[in-house]
């Protein structure tokens, strides 16, 4: 059995799905053959989104000198109930996200917060799409502006 879930699949399962917690409880019957009762259980799972949320959802870094830095709070949330590993990258020469080596990993539901540090090689104007990547194969992008 392989459920993949998507948007539907709480609509599909009809009565048996509650959608404010997304818990679905699906009646299962197995007959055996040799056997004369059949096997009765209950399988039951919880749909929860794989998506991250950002505050803010765009970076803007300003007027920074050459030779100069700008760093700015990012909080990142999982708004899922599974533990969520992320990661930023690849990151361009002027990007540093501190603490740590760009990598992380969220609890369910958890927040925390990176610095997001811009760093001009040159006088012109900086525009950046921040890839931020998790273990469930999504993608998320920030605009970065300096």
């Amino acid at each position: 059995l392989r459920l993949t879930p998507d948007a539907d699949l709480l609509h599909a399962c009809g009565a048996h799905a509650d959608p404010n917690s997304g818990i679905v409880q699906q009646p299962v019957v197995i007959k055996a053959a040799g056997q004369t009762l059949p096997a009765l259980f209950l399988l039951r799972f919880q749909v929860t989104p794989g998506a991250l949320a950002f505050e803010p959802a765009q970076l803007d870094f300003g007027h920074c000198a050459v030779g100069g830095a700008v760093g700015l709070p990012l909080r990142i949330t999982n708004q899922s109930t599974l533990k969520l590993d992320f990661g930023f990258g690849p990151l361009p020469p002027e990007l540093d996200v501190r603490p740590g080596d760009a990598l992380g990993t969220l609890l369910p539901l958890e927040t925390v917060e990176r610095t997001v540090i811009y760093t001009p090689r040159a006088a012109l104007p900086f525009k950046h799409r921040l890839a931020v990547k998790t273990t469930q194969n999504r993608s998320f992008h920030l605009r970065c502006t300096g």
